[in-house]
């Protein structure tokens, strides 16, 4: 009789146990990885009870902090791919590789966004003024996703975009280059962004336009275990690690500003990440508001790049032609600019976003920032 009691037992007692242990333990505040800052502890008053956002807060807190979280998702992904799934957590599953799932563009952003690039080309008369949007794997390499995907036609709007912007921005088509290439390593496989071989075709394609040296540069393995972003999300392991390559290249002096201070550093490339999980941060190091550097180049052109993540594979390429290069993200800028950057005293301003940023964020709508 007593053993009929064993199992029931030990049910409960999990469903007690893993709830305190959830609680008892030290929350973390980030999640290596995820990449991503987990949930806090909401506030607990009158007006959150009522409006209800504790009771929203508190599930998003337990399911950031609950005891073997990642062990729980590694498991919900491999079950899942099992029993025929392929698509975990906006991650489509293919054959060795990660592809996300976008959302269908938020058109009240894509129209703030126009409007910000429109005000720039109206206020700036001295620089040239480029412009392209970067589309995902998910649309250039079509030939790994899984049958019956589902998606939308992410050239189809970016066209659209580049027929409503102001007639004085240089729209640059880059999805054709890529497109080109589709069958090569272009974007990593366990990471939405470009590769630095990516990065380096589309350099080409700009080189064109901007009329740059276009001058191809070596590159070298400096990780081959990188595992990123989708790769997290997905819950599903069985994919091999990425390879990141980079192309050796000497500065005068990289300026970070984090919005409060400038750190000055002696490289564009931050070794510290490689031992990290976020290895991507190689590359110019984590996000920040304004990047400068001071490229030791004979040329006396400066460029001013507004743009998201993707652009920070592509900067060691635009090092041989301009003397200095202005990065600003303006996810992190939410006040007046303008006192810090002046428009007149460049001669490129290139406007380069990833297909995601520019329909899901309202990042180029603060151009008006710098006018």
């Amino acid at each position: 009789m007593k053993i009929k009691w064993i199992y029931p037992t030990l049910f409960f007692a999990m469903l007690l146990c893993f709830p305190l242990a959830t609680f008892l333990l030290p929350a973390k505040e980030f999640s290596s990885i995820e990449n991503r800052y987990l949930e806090k502890f909401p506030q607990f008053n009158l007006t959150s009870v009522l409006d209800r956002s504790f009771m929203n807060g508190f599930e998003n807190y337990v399911s950031d902090h609950f005891v073997g979280r990642d062990q729980w998702v590694a498991v919900k992904g491999y079950s899942e791919y099992a029993v025929g799934k392929r698509e975990n957590n906006k991650i489509f599953l293919c054959e060795n590789r990660l592809i996300e799932h976008l959302d269908k563009p938020n058109e009240d952003y894509i129209a703030a966004n126009i409007q910000g690039i429109n005000q720039l080309a109206e206020n700036t008369s001295n620089a040239n003024i480029y412009f392209s949007v970067i589309p995902s794997a998910s649309s250039i390499q079509k030939q790994y996703l899984p049958v019956n995907a589902p998606g939308w036609d992410q050239l189809a709007v970016i066209e659209k975009v580049y027929a409503q912007v102001d007639g004085r921005v240089n729209t640059i088509d880059l999805a054709s280059v890529l497109k080109e290439h589709k069958d090569e390593e272009i974007y990593y496989r366990t990471d939405h962004h470009w590769t630095t071989y990516g990065a380096g075709l589309a350099y080409q394609k700009l080189s064109q336009e901007m009329n740059l040296t276009g001058n191809s540069l070596l590159t070298q393995k400096v990780s081959e275990n990188f595992y990123g972003t989708l790769y997290s999300k997905a819950g599903y392991r069985s994919i091999t690690p990425d390879t990141i390559e980079a192309c050796p290249v000497n500065i005068e002096e990289c300026l970070v500003n984090n919005g409060t201070q400038t750190v000055s550093y002696p490289s564009i490339y931050f070794d510290e990440y490689l031992s990290q999980k976020d290895q991507y941060s190689y590359f110019l190091g984590s996000n920040q508001p304004r990047i400068t550097i001071k490229t030791g180049s004979s040329s006396d052109r400066k460029l001013l790049l507004c743009k998201d993540s993707y652009a920070h594979a592509l900067a060691p390429y635009l090092l041989q032609d301009y003397g200095e290069i202005t990065l600003l993200d303006l996810r992190y800028i939410n006040t007046d600019f303008s006192d810090q950057i002046a428009l007149s005293e460049y001669d490129d301003i290139l406007l380069l976003y990833s297909i995601d940023v520019f329909t899901h964020q309202k990042n180029p709508a603060k151009l008006s920032f710098l006018l």
